[in-house]
């Protein structure tokens, strides 16, 4: 949520993102979608819900969210990992674009292994490439297979006049070890030298 202290109207602007139920009724989303929120708002089918932040990981912009109350017998969704992906499978994305309401989109996977160099971390979380849409306030957002399970993680998308259609998502095979390490511990702890 921002705050622009300049308008008399729309002076609290809330930010949006999407996210997914996992199995033990947490939620997955992007670090990006919760950094620096004063207050986080689980929105579903059932209603609005207070949440927060169990742990997060800035680097692989990964984050993990609890309600406050927890859901009733909630089937969360299967996070797979890399035996079943391939290079042009179907493939959707679910999320509140631009927070216009839930949307589902279709593509297809259209690449793996995908380096976008932003940080020097960036090697550690090669990304799914697909065309399937991706805009803002889909971040976080599941991409699923056609039988509803988790490929990954919706985090980002190349758009403007020499882009059309390329999105990332983080793998499941990065994606479930790292909620897990937060979901036990808050962070994740990394092994790092000084040379």
């Amino acid at each position: 949520m921002t705050i622009d202290r300049f308008r008399v109207a729309g002076r609290v602007l809330p930010s949006f993102g999407s996210g997914f139920y996992l199995q033990d009724g947490r939620v997955a989303t992007n670090y990006h979608v919760v950094a620096d929120a004063q207050n986080v708002i689980i929105y579903d089918e059932e209603g609005a819900w207070d949440a927060m932040v169990v742990g997060s990981d800035p680097l692989l912009d990964i984050a993990l969210l609890e309600r406050a109350f927890a859901p009733d017998e909630r089937q969360g969704l299967e996070i797979v990992g890399a035996d079943m992906l391939s290079v042009g499978q179907q493939a959707f994305t679910i999320g509140f674009p631009l927070g216009l309401g839930k949307s589902i989109s279709e593509g297809i996977v259209a690449g793996t292994g995908r380096v976008i160099p932003r940080t020097t971390w960036d090697w550690l979380s090669p990304m799914i490439q697909t065309d399937a849409a991706v805009n803002p306030g889909n971040s976080g957002g599941p991409l699923l297979d056609d039988c509803g399970r988790v490929l990954g993680m919706v985090s980002r998308s190349i758009h403007g006049e020499t882009a059309d259609n390329v999105g990332f998502a983080i793998p499941g095979e990065v994606l479930a070890p790292v909620l897990g390490e937060l979901a036990e511990n808050g962070a994740v702890a990394r092994a790092w030298h000084g040379l």
